[in-house]
């Protein structure tokens, strides 16, 4: 979702957390999408969606058609009529965002409809720039073009919507005042200036690749690197973008890689592999694993062939031949032995499990060790983020309070809150910080959707699952008699 918070979800039900395991959205929606503003759209249903900010508070409820973040606003359409709220949730008149179903804007267009099914592009002043008369597909992530379709043909128009060009083309690739466009997948890439012309120099390619300020032209087996005025700042052979991130280019023959930052070459072709994990650069050569700091730097080393690139936790694990033995957390610095593992996995950005063919570990996100050398540690749920573990074949359980030693024969759970738990065919009722929920111990322990039947003696009672308390009066017969099946 974001570096901030993840998705987890509870009976195909979502909810958010944050990076610190807190809940910021309880799992009971069925679908969240998060805007980089801190809000979060959520929708129960099919059809109703509200906003959720950062802070847990409910901006708006779940009753409207639609909704999207614009600027420092919501607008929603409720009834098929168009209202624009303040991001805390007050109505707010806007001269276009209350008139207009908007689609996305950049500083100077505006992508709207009048009836929501024929688009067309606004400016500020409330003038089309191109006539609400087109299907959805618009690009104006570059602030020089729009880029719209009718059919199956492209048309680029500049920022006064007037059209420079209107041939046929299957893909069209904007790039600061010139845009890539080829009317095959398999033709070479032509390039064209803003004004429709193409550009004076010939560039022979079918790939590019464009990131931030920056385009890599692969062109006769070189890599050529142009800015946004397509000034040529970088001939090397076989580069390439490090991740997602315009600052970091690699480039070498055969295996052996240099980095560059900043189009600055800053090591020698000797690495053949460079991840980025926050400020620091992992780079892996034959030698062993060269920890970098944010300008290419060398900060340490070790002597392992392999890096394992484990962002969640913000390490990556060292690894030397078909075993790994140590972990490096990027954020705090730190390096930590382990023992040998040959796999790792992460359920959650608080945890990470390591195991070989005979144990296995659960630790936190910053290399504590919470349980270790257990036959079989697993999540059990998502949502909630607890663990259950095995040692000899007795199970415990690792709750976000407590770590419950291993002594019980079978452990069951609702929604990580009370845990049943078995021993000797004898049943008890857990809370989160181990401690028991009653005082009282159960032969038989049955759960189905709306409740929990519980057995002692000869006598039954159930748990209602939502409020978490025991029924045992007269309506244990209306539920036995509703659920016949679950005696």
């Amino acid at each position: 979702m974001s570096k901030n918070f993840a998705r987890v979800y509870n009976e195909n039900k979502s909810g958010v957390i944050n990076i610190k395991g807190d809940t910021i959205i309880e799992a009971k929606y069925l679908s969240i999408f998060y805007d980089t503003l801190g809000y979060f759209i959520v929708s129960k249903d099919e059809n109703m969606v509200g906003v959720i900010n950062k802070n847990k508070q409910v901006v708006l409820p779940c009753k409207y058609e639609e909704a999207k973040i614009i600027d420092n606003g919501i607008q929603v359409i409720l009834d098929a009529v168009i209202i624009y709220y303040d991001l805390t949730g007050k109505e707010s008149q806007h001269p276009i965002y209350s008139k207009y179903r908007v689609q996305k804007r950049n500083k100077t267009a505006i992508v709207a409809s009048v009836d929501g099914e024929n688009w067309g592009v606004l400016n500020d002043n409330e003038k089309w720039l191109i006539p609400p008369q087109y299907s959805y597909y618009f690009d104006i992530r570059n602030p020089n073009f729009i880029i719209y379709r009718d059919g199956s043909s492209y048309f680029i128009a500049n920022v006064e919507g007037r059209v420079i060009d209107s041939n046929n083309y299957e893909r069209v690739d904007p790039f600061g005042e010139f845009y890539f466009a080829k009317e095959r997948e398999s033709d070479h890439y032509s390039l064209y200036e803003k004004n429709g012309q193409k550009w004076k120099d010939s560039l022979v390619t079918n790939k590019i690749e464009i990131k931030g300020d920056l385009c890599m032209v692969y062109v006769d087996g070189k890599t050529l690197v142009f800015d946004q005025k397509m000034n040529l700042k970088l001939s090397t052979t076989q580069g390439s973008f490090v991740g997602n991130n315009q600052k970091y280019i690699y480039s070498g023959e055969h295996q052996y890689k240099a980095l560059y930052i900043n189009i600055n070459k800053v090591t020698d072709n000797k690495y053949r592999d460079f991840q980025i994990i926050g400020d620091t650069i992992v780079a892996v050569g034959s030698h062993g694993v060269d920890i970098l700091n944010k300008d290419g730097i060398f900060v340490k080393s070790y002597s392992s062939r392999t890096a394992v690139i484990f962002e969640d936790c913000q390490a990556f694990m060292a690894s030397g031949g078909h075993t790994v033995d140590s972990i490096y957390f990027v954020k705090q610095n730190r390096y930590i032995t382990t023992e040998p593992f040959t796999y790792i996995k992460s359920e959650d950005p608080l945890h990470f499990i390591t195991s070989n063919s005979a144990k296995s570990s659960l630790y936190d996100n910053i290399g504590n060790v919470i349980v270790s050398n257990a036959d079989r540690v697993d999540m059990a749920n998502r949502t909630h983020h607890y663990y259950t573990y095995s040692v000899n074949k007795l199970v415990g359980i690792v709750t976000p309070n407590a770590i419950i030693k291993p002594i019980y024969d079978e452990i069951n759970s609702i929604d990580g809150e009370l845990f049943f738990v078995s021993k000797l065919s004898e049943w008890k009722i857990l809370k989160q910080d181990g401690s028991q929920y009653n005082d009282k111990t159960y032969s038989k322990v049955n759960q189905i959707s709306q409740a929990t039947l519980l057995k002692s003696g000869k006598t039954y009672t159930y748990l209602d699952n939502k409020s978490k308390k025991i029924i045992d009066n007269g309506e244990i017969i209306d539920f036995l008699q509703e659920f016949p099946n679950n005696l």
